[in-house]
């Protein structure tokens, strides 16, 4: 199972993950619930908690889709171990620390589901968020989560698959609302997330070139 340093789980959370994976034999993993938590005494007047997920329901994922609104986020969820060692694991090209900085949750969520792995969305499965940033510190973990979505999407519609496809698009037409973004990031702001969008696709090319060298792949499409 799977959260972060800044998250804080429910009491039920793991008996949750425990139960589900035990009632439904097929799935390979489980994602969350991820709501902002406030310690007592926070003063929080004009920060912002980012990366939360509020699932309206429980459900089952079978095709590839978009994490963002449909299965979940990184710092909620498990998996059973044979299975995330069948696909490859993470790719570290992807997440913090690497040069597309974030995604490595979407990447295991799209490389599942390509490899036929069910996944889980359970709303009861729950965490909250302890992370309150800045205008200006959203801003900059928005441009990482964008390299980080533009390299992995682009790095699977650079394979055919056309649901890469919807959520590129989707970005396309996001910076293209420059009134809204001015008005969202400044003049900045749209700058880091328009040279945010030519970083992603750099590095869908050096992930690509680098396979072409190692002649393996990153994703293990096939199990």
């Amino acid at each position: 199972a799977f959260t972060d340093d800044d998250c804080i789980p429910d009491r039920n959370w793991l008996k949750e993950i425990l139960n589900n994976f035990n009632k439904y034999e097929r799935i390979s993993a489980i994602f969350g619930t991820v709501v902002s938590y406030k310690p007592e005494g926070t003063n929080i007047k004009n920060l912002f908690c980012p990366s939360t997920f509020e699932p309206n329901d429980s459900r089952f994922h079978f095709k590839p889709i978009s994490h963002l609104n449909n299965v979940g986020f990184g710092n909620n969820f498990a998996y059973r171990t044979k299975d995330i060692k069948q696909i490859g694991g993470f790719n570290e090209y992807l997440g913090p620390g690497s040069q597309a900085k974030a995604a490595e949750d979407a990447d295991i969520i799209l490389r599942s589901l390509i490899n036929k792995k069910y996944i889980f969305t359970c709303a009861k499965a729950k965490v909250g968020h302890n992370r309150w940033l800045s205008s200006k510190e959203l801003l900059y973990l928005h441009r990482d989560y964008f390299i980080g979505q533009i390299s992995c999407y682009g790095y699977y519609l650079s394979y055919g698959y056309s649901f890469a496809l919807k959520v590129l698009i989707s970005d396309l037409l996001f910076l293209t609302n420059f009134s809204e973004l001015k008005m969202r990031y400044g003049l900045q702001g749209i700058k880091m997330l328009y040279l945010a969008f030519i970083k992603g696709w750099m590095n869908v090319s050096i992930m690509r070139i680098h396979e072409l060298r190692k002649k393996t792949l990153f994703y293990q499409f096939k199990c």
